[in-house]
């Protein structure tokens, strides 16, 4: 039996975009006969993840613990007073005794972690670990199992930058410091590692140039059982669409797009399917309520067969992304469907522009030209025949598994 250990924090059932890379993995190596077990914290919420349906399958056994991370800091709001007083305490008490970034949500399970990981390895005869982040210390906690157990091949995953990310370009210096600390073990000391998009490789090839034989693009994929083709097409409208992540620093853009929508009187209208719903108080304060709607979140085929019915889908991305090619960019073009591209130059819309995928427009483009767009002055000679297939987590797998002993 082909036996495979995962370790990730975020898993189905737990909410969140997070855990989806890793629970379409798990579905597909248990397609090809592989056994995963993973390790991944309990979901202590009342929501469930859309991927949970995907790791509903004999192969896939999940040992979950109970995070000892506070809640009150796990993505929840406060709003109450107690909730207020409960935040503040845990963010006065945590930077005093946490080192590095205090938000890492495996801070204080590491016994729990390994605990589970050294009896499924003694248990299965595991050759194979896998671990993902972020949160990225539950990377780090792997590398003591790498020393216990000789043999296993230890294969790293970055789904986001460490210490190169946004959000720890705000912490101090000595934080700092441990994360490159934790981030250099743990690259030094993997058998492989991995990651999803491009820019990261090439930092990491650029900053560890002695580890580049272990270094790995393992792309973003789409899950081909999701996908719905769109078949019709309507060059006069603008029903258009957005799912997924609403940014923060994106408001600019949002701005820009809701005065033009109030401009053009429901000739462009536009439906949003939010992960966490964002800029509400700039569509009130346009007047534009009947034309920009916020609708509940969808997953899976719902998601594609739904969006097939729109005329374009829009992307808005802030700054720091802008040379980040994600996992919605091949689930929409394996679609058929255009793209609206809102943001500033840089490797994605290169992609979208230089294959014709869609149409790109910046802060400043976003004034001058989105009208002429509407308007029928400039076009959008869209590409049917690009080939994203191997993109598919059908093909991308197939890449993985060539990492394991």
């Amino acid at each position: 039996m082909k036996n495979i250990l995962l370790i990730s924090y975020t898993f189905p059932p737990y909410p969140g975009i997070g855990g989806r890379r890793w629970a379409k993995f798990a579905k597909y190596l248990a397609r090809e006969g592989y056994t995963v077990h993973v390790i991944c914290a309990k979901n202590q919420f009342d929501k469930v993840s859309f991927y949970s349906q995907d790791v509903k399958h004999e192969r896939i056994k999940l040992y979950a613990f109970n995070s000892y991370f506070p809640n009150i800091l796990q993505n929840i709001k406060p709003t109450s007073l107690s909730e207020k007083i409960r935040y503040k305490f845990w963010m006065k008490l945590l930077p005093l005794f946490v080192k590095g970034f205090v938000y890492d949500k495996a801070i204080f399970d590491e016994r729990k972690i390994l605990s589970r990981a050294k009896t499924i390895i003694k248990a299965y005869n595991i050759k194979n670990i896998i671990t993902t982040g972020a949160p990225f210390r539950v990377n780090y906690y792997a590398l003591t199992l790498k020393n216990e157990f000789k043999g296993v091949n230890l294969i790293t995953d970055f789904r986001d930058p460490w210490t190169w990310g946004n959000q720890y370009s705000k912490i101090n210096n000595e934080r700092r410091q441990f994360e490159q600390y934790m981030m250099d073990q743990v690259i030094e000391r993997s058998d492989i590692v991995t990651v999803p998009v491009d820019p990261m490789l090439n930092f990491l090839k650029d900053n560890y140039p002695k580890q580049l034989d272990k270094m790995y693009l393992l792309p973003h994929a789409f899950d081909e059982d999701e996908i719905v083709v769109k078949k019709e097409y309507y060059k006069d409208k603008f029903r258009c669409a957005f799912f997924g992540t609403m940014y923060s620093g994106i408001e600019d853009y949002f701005e820009i797009l809701s005065s033009i929508i109030a401009g053009n009187d429901g000739k462009i209208t536009l439906d949003i399917f939010p992960d966490i719903i964002r800029y509400e108080d700039i569509v009130k304060k346009n007047g534009i309520t009947e034309w920009v709607k916020y609708k509940s979140s969808l997953s899976g085929k719902n998601l594609f067969k739904t969006l097939s019915q729109y005329d374009y889908v829009v992307f808005i991305y802030p700054f720091f992304v802008k040379d980040y090619i994600s996992t919605k960019f091949y689930e929409v073009i394996k679609s058929r469907i255009p793209i609206i591209y809102i943001g500033e130059h840089g490797v994605a819309s290169d992609y979208i522009t230089s294959n014709k995928l869609g149409i790109h427009f910046s802060r400043q483009s976003l004034n001058n030209d989105f009208q002429k767009f509407i308007d029928g002055e400039v076009h959008l000679n869209y590409n049917f025949n690009y080939n994203v297939d191997h993109y598919s987590f059908l093909e991308v797998n197939n890449q993985l598994t060539t990492f394991f002993k």
